[in-house]
């Protein structure tokens, strides 16, 4: 749809020229989910886009990677100056989440030495392995070096980041070669 499509929709379904449940209706809402235009506009059109996932009439966005080069990312968990942070589905059905951080938060006590990539289970909510490619870098955000680890996970296959996970110092659970955490 063109910027000019989008208009014409939004009229239609306020002039109700469009009508609720119509394919032309759940085509030009699925649309506005995956541009994110939903939650946009006014607050009618996120709340319709949302009943409408939940109905199953259309489908939730794909999460995608979010980017910043300044740290401004929110903190996720105890991780702050999160500059990267992507989730990852398998085809063995596990889902992960890599953050790339500049300091931890220990409680209000942030320390730009404890820096690098978290890989969090997002199935068995655990962190699986932090500070993967620590540096010395901190508060200046992401070196270049965990930047393109970042990207390798983010674009590499479950074995890659399985090696990565037990390969790691600070691994807290290593997965099996179906994604199991082992030793629990």
């Amino acid at each position: 749809m063109s910027e000019f499509d989008v208009v014409s929709f939004t009229m239609g379904v306020e002039d109700g020229s469009i009508e609720p449940g119509s394919q032309q209706y759940l085509e030009g809402f699925q649309h506005l989910i995956d541009s994110g235009l939903a939650w946009q506009l006014q607050g009618t059109y996120g709340r319709t886009a949302q009943t409408l996932i939940d109905a199953g009439q259309c489908r939730a966005p794909k999460p995608q990677p979010r980017h910043t080069l300044d740290g401004a990312l929110p903190d996720v968990g105890p991780y702050a100056k999160v500059s990267a942070d992507k989730q990852l589905s398998f085809d063995n059905g596990r889902t992960f989440r890599i953050v790339l951080y500049g300091a931890y938060n220990a409680r209000g006590l942030i320390g730009s030495e404890k820096n690098g990539i978290a890989v969090l289970d997002e199935d068995n909510l655990e962190v699986l392995a932090d500070e993967i490619g620590r540096e010395d870098s901190g508060y200046f955000g992401a070196t270049r070096a965990q930047a393109q680890l970042f990207e390798r996970l983010s674009a590499g296959s479950f074995e890659t980041l399985r090696q990565v996970v037990n390969d790691s110092p600070r691994c807290r659970h290593p997965l099996d070669a179906a994604g199991n955490l082992q030793g629990t």
